[in-house]
């Protein structure tokens, strides 16, 4: 009787021990588990940030991109309804280049414009 007395308590004690252990286990995976959440709510966050950024640099990009499309055409109606004032053929001028001569091809500096030839 008293054998078996010893070896449940013998159970109970490791029963116990067994149960510290694993409750020592859960505390200390719990710790390791805020640890985690607090990191990945923190490359959230900076996920959030960054993908906020682009979509507001896109967005501008779009605005800007726009906004230059509608300048050039009030600018080409402008001009069209200028030269139908000045009855006038509306035709842009472009300026003819005159090709550039050996000896200005060998300076480092050309402004063929402006005659200025640095060596």
């Amino acid at each position: 009787m008293l054998t078996r007395d010893v070896q449940r308590s013998e159970i109970a004690l490791l029963a116990k021990k067994t149960v510290m252990i694993y409750v020592d286990v859960t505390v200390q995976q719990q710790k390791i588990l805020t640890e985690v959440n607090k990191v990945f709510q923190g490359v959230m966050v900076s996920v959030i940030l960054f993908v906020l950024c682009a979509s507001v640099c896109a967005f501008t990009a779009c605005v800007y991109c726009c906004r230059i499309n509608y300048t050039d055409r009030r600018l080409q109606s402008d001009v069209e309804a200028l030269a139908s004032k000045l009855k006038r053929e509306c035709r842009l001028r472009t300026i003819k280049k005159t090709p550039t001569k050996p000896a200005e091809e060998s300076c480092n500096i050309v402004v063929a414009d402006a005659d200025i030839y640095v060596v």
